[in-house]
């Protein structure tokens, strides 16, 4: 079910931005049936340049497509053209989260208060992020509706996620200056992954989410349905597409190509050194994101995988690898579950013409109302 709220139809504008693509979606919302996909639109970031150049030009490019090409469409389906409300999730390196627990205890009963829940966000307010409540705990018991309950030890844990000033400015005069002055959110892969995950799988409690682009890789670790730590890396995709084309291979999916002799032995030859180097470097820093999450508690068999399509089998088959195996203490492989197009279509519509994207589908029926 959205968690989108509202009495009536509504256009919400969707943007996905990570360090390979940017991605939006026009989608309608409204209480009485499910999230409808209406336009959607999937740009690669073909300028990489310094900083964050190419990624903001390409938002530009999905910006523009959004209001020349969705709003027409969104006429023409006989819909509010208007958008409410924009979110953005901004996956690494363009966004960072991490988790903190406030934690008060006294030696008598006292009420839980609003004001100690806003002390508790006032930590990551003063260091320039944005915040959620992720779980609020009462003498260790998780508790809903905590406000005016009585414990000696309350333990609030706060999700606090931070982006630069200067493109957190730059995204909203791109998306304000061609949407309208719409109210703007923006969202981390610790926000999206685990109510969307939780929801498509009711039977999974305990995971670990990864979402791998460009440059960048996001973790997330999920244990009894609560969001329990987050990690990011620079070990991305790029990585290997560098070691593709240092060979003089096109693209990364021409790597497991090579094992079946497609590419000429010289070529074959060169791309198995560059990509064991490429291996390495990828092993190490992932092992080190998921030591962080690992520090304290087990780490769950089960990650769900979200990347781009045509790099999921290659990436599944590196998280089964040894020198993962090695955080598991054991040779038992995990259960990695490629996120694909068709593990959200009970919970969003897509309107004639449109085309499933993961990333955005798990946006439309996963933005909370906080």
């Amino acid at each position: 079910m959205s968690l989108f709220g509202g009495k009536k139809s509504e256009i919400y504008a969707l943007f996905d931005i990570s360090s390979s693509s940017v991605g939006a979606a026009l989608v309608c919302v409204s209480e009485k049936a499910l999230p409808t996909v209406h336009y959607s639109v999937r740009l690669r970031i073909e300028f990489q340049g310094e900083g964050a150049t190419g990624m903001l030009r390409t938002l530009d490019d999905v910006v523009r497509k959004l209001t020349t090409e969705g709003g027409p469409t969104l006429r023409k389906a006989g819909v509010p053209h208007e958008t409410s409300i924009s979110f953005v999730h901004m996956s690494a390196p363009w966004q960072s989260s991490i988790l903190q627990t406030h934690t008060v205890e006294k030696e008598k009963p006292f009420p839980f208060t609003e004001a100690l829940q806003t002390e508790a966000l006032a930590d990551c307010a003063a260091q320039g992020g944005q915040s959620v409540v992720v779980a609020t705990l009462l003498n260790g018991y998780q508790t809903a509706k905590p406000i005016g309950k009585k414990a000696t030890r309350t333990d609030i844990i706060v999700l606090c996620s931070k982006i630069e000033a200067s493109i957190a400015t730059a995204v909203r005069k791109a998306i304000r200056g061609s949407m309208g002055k719409d109210s703007l959110r923006f969202l981390p892969f610790s926000v999206v992954a685990p109510h969307a995950l939780l929801s498509a799988f009711p039977h999974e409690h305990d995971f670990l989410a990864l979402h791998i682009s460009g440059g960048a890789s996001d973790l997330v670790f999920v244990k009894q349905g609560l969001l329990a730590g987050t990690a990011a890396t620079d070990a991305g995709a790029d990585t290997f597409k560098k070691a593709a084309r240092g060979s003089g291979v096109s693209s990364l999916a021409a790597v497991s190509e090579s094992e079946h002799g497609i590419i000429d032995k010289e070529r074959n030859a060169k791309l198995s050194t560059r990509l064991e180097e490429a291996k390495a470097e990828w092993f190490a820093k992932m092992h080190e994101a998921l030591t962080t999450l690992a520090a304290g508690s087990a780490l769950p068999r089960v990650l769900y995988l979200f990347a781009e399509p045509e790099n999921l089998s290659f990436f599944q088959g590196l998280l089964n690898a040894s020198e993962i195996h090695g955080l598991w203490l054991s040779d038992e492989p995990l259960t990695v579950v490629p996120v694909s197009v068709n593990d959200f279509e009970h919970f969003v519509l897509q309107s004639e013409g449109q085309v499933s994207d993961p990333m955005l589908d798990a946006l439309s029926f996963a933005i909370p109302t906080h």
